[in-house]
């Protein structure tokens, strides 16, 4: 369980970094400095007073920020216009992996403890399953983020 808590925060602690990279405007960076505190201290708090919860509760909150931090970048590219073809951009497949991965995961990390408990085995393996087909789609969207990027 600390692994899981240690990768959990190792993963926000990279994507909020590449978010910072991304945004260059000051109001952004100052949204990912003061989420990136609230899901420290989430994470803290869970450790500490919530033990039996203490995944569930950064895994959570990790979604939840980045799933934020996703449409705000969408919402900025809107607004902004300023990439001629959005799809040869790197960022927004990157971008796109993080909004599929975390909303379709951010149920089952806000139940899944609860999900352990389940005595009907064949729901826990039905739910972890549909996690695996969405963290294989994260993994190709990453990989076309990461080869576009290289082209540019």
């Amino acid at each position: 369980n600390t692994v899981a808590l240690l990768f959990t925060v190792i993963e926000y602690s990279s994507i909020a970094y590449i978010f910072w990279l991304e945004f260059k405007k000051k109001a952004f960076r100052i949204i990912i400095y003061v989420f990136s505190i609230l899901f420290f201290i989430l994470t803290v708090l869970g450790m500490t007073y919530f033990n039996a919860f203490k995944d569930d509760i950064s895994t959570t909150s990790e979604g939840i920020i980045i799933i934020t931090l996703g449409i705000l970048y969408f919402l900025k590219i809107f607004n902004d216009l300023d990439i001629p073809k959005l799809t040869n951009y790197y960022f927004f497949w990157l971008n796109s992996a993080f909004l599929l991965y975390f909303s379709t995961a951010l149920f089952l990390f806000s139940f899944k403890s609860y999900i352990k408990t389940i005595d009907d085995q064949s729901v826990s393996n039905f739910l972890w399953g549909i996690h695996l087909i969405i963290n294989i789609a994260y993994n190709i969207l990453l990989t076309i983020g990461i080869c576009k990027h290289r082209k540019t």
